[in-house]
């Protein structure tokens, strides 16, 4: 009577354990097994050795003026603008995954394939530029919005504008720089913009006022999604 009787249990066990099994949580080892591929056009835009985004700072030495420029072509101030800004730019940072273990990695992970999610996009990368990592790699992609921070100066001598922007992208500081004319990068846009205040340090000419100032509630900060 015991062999039926153990059949009989094992019948009912058998799609219990089955379910159990089904509703079983992937581990985050397996969810990373399950991560697609860092796409090519996205691997091709790394540093091979930082394995984060590549960036180029776009400097060039401003102009001096010319020893003939009248003392009247002069500028009055020198000046020191602080912006800070909300910006779009794609940026991706890989690490070995073992080494980036964290509550927020799982979060993100766990986050992949869900609908309406703002969340980073995850990838899994083996090897960079034709050569094997040691290790698996997870690569965390975004286009922000990221916090970032711009200052325009002009110097009594060269006056021409030197600005920086500073992005805060995944715990890095990703810095531009970019003088005169040049353009600013062209793969980041503003989406909000707010003026911190602006210093002004006299230049040696008499009879000029500079005046610093700071933006302050109530008055209106906002200075637009374009570049100065």
């Amino acid at each position: 009577m015991r062999r039926p009787l153990l059949r009989r249990c094992l019948i009912a066990v058998v799609p219990f354990l089955a379910l159990l099994w089904a509703c079983r949580q992937p581990s985050l080892e397996e969810r990373v097994e399950r991560l697609p591929e860092l796409p090519p056009d996205i691997a091709g835009t790394l540093d091979s050795t930082t394995l984060a985004t590549r960036t180029a700072l776009q400097f060039s030495e401003p102009q001096k003026l010319p020893a003939t420029t009248p003392v009247a072509a002069a500028p009055c101030c020198s000046s020191n603008e602080t912006r800070s800004l909300k910006v779009n730019f794609p940026y991706t940072k890989c690490g070995p995954f073992h080494d980036l273990i964290s509550v927020d990695l799982y979060d993100l992970v766990l986050s992949q394939g869900d609908s309406g999610g703002s969340a980073p996009k995850m990838y899994k990368l083996r090897e960079i530029q034709g050569r094997a990592l040691s290790r698996l790699h997870i690569c965390t992609s975004s286009d922000g919005p990221w916090d970032a921070t711009l200052t325009e100066v002009r110097a009594c001598s060269p006056y021409t504008p030197v600005r920086t922007l500073v992005i805060s992208a995944l715990g890095d500081a990703v810095v531009f720089n970019w003088s005169g004319s040049q353009p600013p990068p062209a793969n980041v846009q503003i989406v909000s913009c707010q003026t911190l205040g602006i210093t002004k340090i006299p230049c040696g000419i008499s009879n000029c006022e500079c005046l610093s100032s700071a933006c302050q509630p109530p008055a209106s900060c906002d200075c637009g999604t374009e570049w100065p």
